[in-house]
């Protein structure tokens, strides 16, 4: 079994320091609370802004749509159309093999305790109880990766993500969030079996689910040492080896097959299905090409266009706008990604690459915004919100900034979403 790693004994750990050793008992009562708060008001928050939205554009909806009805109409555009068709028919187009399955199964089991019309109230119900466990989750690493204090930081930064508004709707997102974090918290943590149960439903959610595997293999390798070439290099930044490495046995073999297995394992059972359903186990990509014009790429080539398309438009010009919005959450991720990649422990560094890589590498080709979407992939973002909540603990000022533009950007965003703008 392994050993717990000794704790550093500075007062202040440099960014991201090595995790609390699996035995060390998180205030999880505590950020359970805080969590709840920062939950709770963000939800009381976004159904004021949809109720004054619907009052705003009444003139857009039925003479006899009530303001409640015409509230709730506001959140259903875009993928929630595909999620709740799965939840109510199934995969009975091909189209549909885009939309990974655990999502609309969930919003389908719902849907069966409070009544067959319901599938987009159970959808918007697994999202905001999603996004609270996710909440959760973020605020359980911080307090792992740094200290208790750190976690109301981070969970306000989340917060404060000006693309957070899609935890609300009934997309998969909040869902996914949930899964990522608690993957990577879990293999912080040493719990390796749920972090591959997290890493297997997060991969049956979304597509992007896929990035977790590097980190999660590189977690349970770093504790058996067989990165040790690699290792003396990165601790240069000042995280801790191991002190004790276990051997592994025939029990341990089993275990890392289970971890390295999950997260493929998880792919190859949607694949065997879209295999089995369509004749094509690759059904989920070419979906995405043929019905959405994502368009595989070299990294390259998909930085040329996405960069092209920021300055074709013309400036200050509602085109220009609309691309933008897209774009400066991608730009912002992955300045922060790239500034701080060796402060970041390797797994982090591997998952926001996976998620950097997944939201440019694959551009919506048919409408001159090829970032589209790109923003709300990066919701993920975990490591991101862990160093925003530690810089803006350090610097009232920067809270300041990160907070109250953060929401600013969301009511925008927000508003725009509900009164049908193009936001994916």
């Amino acid at each position: 079994m392994d050993t717990a790693i000794d704790q550093p004994t500075d007062v202040t750990p440099p960014p991201f320091a090595q995790p609390a050793p699996r035995s060390t008992r998180l205030p999880y009562l505590r950020i359970a609370a805080q969590a709840a708060a920062i939950w709770l008001a963000t939800r009381v928050i976004y159904a004021l802004m949809t109720y004054f939205t619907a009052l705003v554009t009444s003139a857009q909806v039925s003479p006899g749509t009530s303001a409640s009805r015409a509230s709730f109409l506001g959140w259903q555009r875009f993928d929630v159309g595909w999620y709740v068709s799965i939840a109510a028919s199934g995969y009975d187009d091909p189209r549909k093999a885009a939309f990974f399955p655990l999502y609309p199964a969930l919003v389908a089991g719902v849907s069966t305790l409070l009544g067959d019309a319901q599938h987009v109230v159970s959808g918007m119900l697994i999202s905001n109880a999603a996004a609270l466990v996710a909440f959760f989750g973020v605020g359980l690493l911080a307090a792992s990766e740094d200290r208790p204090e750190a976690a109301t930081g981070a969970m306000r930064a989340l917060a404060a993500y000006p693309l957070a508004f899609f935890t609300v709707a009934a997309y998969a997102d909040s869902l996914f969030l949930a899964c990522a974090v608690f993957a990577l918290f879990f293999a912080r943590r040493e719990h390796w079996r749920a972090a591959a149960a997290c890493g297997f439903l997060a991969a049956l959610t979304r597509p992007v689910g896929m990035v977790l595997l590097i980190p999660l293999l590189w977690e349970y390798g770093r504790r058996r040492h067989w990165w040790r070439w690699w290792w003396s290099w990165w601790t240069m930044r000042g995280w801790r080896q191991p002190s004790r490495i276990a051997r592994l046995t025939p029990g341990g073999l089993a275990e890392a097959a289970f971890v390295i297995g999950a997260i493929p394992a998880a792919l190859a059972l949607y694949a065997g299905f879209l295999w089995w359903r369509f004749g094509d186990p690759l059904l989920f990509v070419h979906a995405e090409q043929l019905g959405w014009h994502r368009i595989p790429m070299p990294l390259w080539q998909a930085l040329g266009l996405d960069a092209g398309s920021l300055f074709a438009a013309p400036p200050l010009s509602l085109s220009a706008a609309r691309i933008w919005l897209d774009a400066l959450p991608v730009i912002a991720i992955l300045v922060l990604t790239l500034w701080n990649l060796r402060r970041m422990p390797p797994a982090f560094a591997f998952f926001m690459l996976g998620l950097l890589y997944v939201a440019l590498s694959a551009p919506k080709a048919d409408n001159g915004i090829p970032l589209a979407a790109a923003g709300r992939y990066l919701l993920p973002s975990v490591p991101i919100f862990l160093l925003l909540g530690r810089w803006t603990r350090r610097s009232p000022a920067l809270d300041t900034i990160v907070v109250s533009g953060g929401f600013a950007l969301q009511a925008l965003f927000t508003a725009f979403f509900l009164t049908g703008g193009y936001l994916i």
